[in-house]
C-alpha cells in the first residue's frame, strides 16, 4: 500500500482487492503508475533494489520494503509477486499475495 501510494499519480485510486479460491486468499494491491520497467521486475524483492536509484532519497526508501514482504509472506506459507501491468488493464502495477487460510477461518 505504502509504494502504491508513494509512487502512485497522487489524482489515481489505489485499489485493493481479495478473492479465495482453493483454500488460500489471495490480496492484489493496484495503482494506476506508470509501472515498472521488465528489466527490473524480477529484481524488485530483493534486498536494497531500487527502481529509481535516483529517487531513493527523495522518499527515503531503503529499498528493503518488498524484501521484507517477501519475507513475511515466505514465512506464512504464501507467495508474492508483480504484475505490470495488472491484469486486464494497460498500466500500472499490481503486487499479489497469497496466503493459505487456516481452517475455520472464513
Amino acid at each position: 500500500m505504502e509504494n502504491a501510494i508513494k509512487y502512485g499519480p497522487e489524482e489515481k485510486p489505489v485499489s485493493v482487492e481479495h478473492r479465495v479460491d482453493s483454500g488460500r486468499l489471495e490480496l492484489s494491491v493496484i495503482d494506476e503508475g506508470p509501472g515498472i520497467p521488465t528489466a527490473d521486475q524480477s529484481r524488485i524483492f530483493e534486498r536494497f533494489y531500487s527502481v529509481e536509484k535516483f529517487r531513493r532519497n527523495e522518499f527515503g526508501s531503503t529499498g528493503l520494503g518488498l524484501a521484507i514482504s517477501r519475507h513475511i509472506v515466505s514465512n506464512h506459507g504464501g507467495k508474492i509477486s508483480v504484475q505490470c501491468p495488472p491484469e486486464g488493464r494497460r498500466q500500472g502495477t499490481a503486487f499479489v499475495f497469497t496466503l493459505p487460510l487456516v481452517q475455520g477461518a472464513v
